[in-house]
């Protein structure tokens, strides 16, 4: 029987009558491009910098938008309207001084679509609006006030209890994409009334 000597690894190298592992990559590349590029980063964060829209996770925090008091908003779809607006608008639940009143008013409705030879539909469109104003507490400074809607068409199942499931679904996707249209104003506003000084 003939046995072959196994080749050595492509990460090792011979040095001296012993292996040595080769540095990967990425600690071969030179050292001045990534000082570089921290250095950027670090000046666009002293700079204030931070992306107008997006998915603001639980790291974001702007203290114009934590100084915000939402008032609560009737309805479920409401309570879940308000409850991700102060979530994305002071994510640690930090204490800063009050300095406006978010104020929303909502209506929802729904409308059949399809329906099923026994009357009952098979495809739902969902329908909600929803108008805001800001107020600050200082009466000199200027107030704000916008406008989101949605419309949304979805799949009804035969299942009463799948029913339930999907217009609570469609609540929450309703809260989320209608928090983030209204948090995106008034970001643009705040963001105007600095530049204004």
């Amino acid at each position: 029987m003939l046995f072959r000597r196994a080749a050595p690894l492509p990460c090792l190298a011979e040095s001296g009558g012993r292996r040595r592992a080769k540095r990967p990559p990425w600690r071969r590349a030179p050292l001045r491009p990534r000082i570089t590029l921290v250095a950027c980063l670090a000046v666009l964060a002293g700079c204030g910098f931070h992306p107008r829209y997006g998915n603001y996770g639980s790291a974001a925090y702007d203290e114009r938008l934590a100084a915000i008091k939402v008032q609560p908003i009737p309805d479920r779809i409401g309570q879940m309207l308000a409850n991700y607006l102060r979530d994305s608008f002071n994510p640690g639940d930090v204490s800063v001084p009050q300095r406006y009143t978010l104020t929303v008013s909502m209506s929802s409705g729904y409308q059949d679509l399809v329906l099923r030879n026994d009357g009952t539909p098979s495809r739902r469109q969902f329908n909600a609006n929803a108008h805001f104003v800001l107020t600050p507490v200082d009466p000199k400074l200027p107030s704000f006030q916008g406008n989101s809607q949605l419309v949304d068409s979805y799949d009804v199942g035969e299942d009463p209890f799948t029913t339930v499931s999907e217009d609570r679904n469609e609540w929450s996707r309703a809260a989320t994409q209608m928090g983030e249209d209204i948090r995106d104003q008034i970001v643009a506003f705040l963001e105007r009334q600095h530049a204004g000084g």
